[in-house]
């Protein structure tokens, strides 16, 4: 039985791991379906701003779907439209689910390499975060949660490897039932003391 696999820190490590990601993959799912919505949304109120002003002929109405049809207009190049952001999105959203569930079934399942493909994705979002800090001091928050996950991965993949190491390198003990063959010698065998006379007769000899 190995002690590191039944530690307090190694299933604190363990659980916390595996919760930070559930939150995670749980947040960009709502986050996907959030953005989704609104966009149907945002689409269906412009339509009946747009029958509305047709209906109506209101002033404030017809200014305000002209500034913003002038605005998509002006920005059309640059501003994606909903055909290709919403898969983009949802591609993006697949990704980090994906993602998030390396950790989530490394963690549960104790595996070194999936543990460790983890962590070093998630160094690679840091190191973006650390980039994103020095342009922003808005982004330092982010950066330091995305180091400590970072840490804590890290520190669980290496636990991982001393288990999986232990497991298929197991120390071998003495200790249990003895064959036949062997003989257990319970003193040790001390060597004999000769008297001095013996000693003088086989100098002689």
């Amino acid at each position: 039985m190995n002690q590191l696999e039944h530690s307090s820190s190694f299933k604190c490590k363990k659980w916390t791991l595996f919760t930070l990601s559930l939150l995670t993959a749980i947040g960009m799912v709502v986050g996907c379906i959030m953005f989704i919505t609104l966009s149907f949304a945002v689409d269906q109120m412009g339509d009946k701003l747009e029958s509305r002003n047709h209906q109506f002929n209101d002033w404030h109405l017809t200014s305000t779907v002209s500034s913003i049809n002038d605005f998509i207009d002006k920005n059309e190049k640059v501003l994606p439209t909903k055909n290709y952001i919403i898969p983009i999105v949802l591609a993006f959203g697949i990704i980090g689910i994906a993602f998030q569930l390396i950790g989530m079934i490394g963690a549960v399942k104790q595996h070194y390499g999936m543990c460790m493909t983890y962590s070093i994705l998630y160094c690679l979002g840091t190191v973006g975060s650390l980039v994103s800090a020095i342009k922003s001091p808005q982004y330092v928050g982010s950066l330091f949660v995305n180091l400590g996950i970072t840490l804590l991965a890290f520190s669980y993949a290496r636990d991982c490897n001393q288990i999986e190491m232990a497991t298929k390198f197991p120390m071998t003990s003495l200790t249990g039932t003895v064959g036949n063959n062997v003989t257990i010698i319970e003193h040790p065998a001390y060597p004999p003391q000769y008297s001095n006379e013996g000693l003088k007769g086989w100098k002689a000899g």
